[in-house]
């Protein structure tokens, strides 16, 4: 059966940066960035980035991940589970996704990256005619999602994990051969 994922899951898109009120003394947070994604979708990370923080003010607008929590890029359309344990504070180019106990945290993003039903919304929803291809926060919400059982869910998520790891240890692995080979030929 086809459900609206807003029946399933909370969206909480980011925040603006330009909207963060800052305090000295408030508490201090990384900015969730590509860098952070990339690891969490378990991707080469392409370079690495100064990390950002702020000092939050407590009145101000804050989306908070932590390890667990499944994070959607809007501009890459791909979801990822946050892996890192420090919270991070997110930014307007993501949005959180709170699951209900019926969709498994690792299927969601399995459903959500790779299976049809998703893509084919994904695609229709980014086809307006904007110039960049971000998928918006309404759209997300009115998608349809078939799931199975929860255990069936937490099989398929872990083996999409662990095929995503698997994919890097290899992509890693090149690297070092290359890097090897680079350094005895020349």
């Amino acid at each position: 059966m086809s459900m609206k994922l807003e029946e399933h899951a909370q969206i909480l898109p980011g925040v603006l940066t330009s909207r963060i009120v800052e305090d000295e003394a408030g508490m201090r947070y990384k900015l969730y960035d590509n860098h952070d994604f990339y690891k969490d979708v378990f991707a080469h990370v392409p370079v690495k980035v100064t990390p950002k923080y702020v000092n939050v003010a407590e009145k101000s607008a804050k989306v908070i991940v932590k390890h667990g929590n499944v994070v959607i890029n809007l501009t890459l359309q791909r979801a990822a589970m946050v892996h890192n344990d420090n919270a991070t504070f997110l930014t307007f180019n993501y949005a959180r996704v709170e699951l209900n106990d019926e969709i498994d945290p690792r299927y969601f993003v399995y459903w959500f990256n790779r299976s049809k039903e998703a893509q084919n919304q994904i695609y229709r929803a980014v086809q307006s005619g904007t110039q960049t291809k971000k998928i918006s926060i309404s759209s997300i919400r009115a998608m349809h999602i078939t799931f199975p059982s929860i255990e069936e869910q937490r099989i398929i998520g872990k083996l999409f994990e662990a095929k995503a790891k698997m994919k890097l240890l290899k992509q890693q692995r090149y690297d070092l051969e290359m890097k090897y080979l680079s350094a005895t030929l020349f």
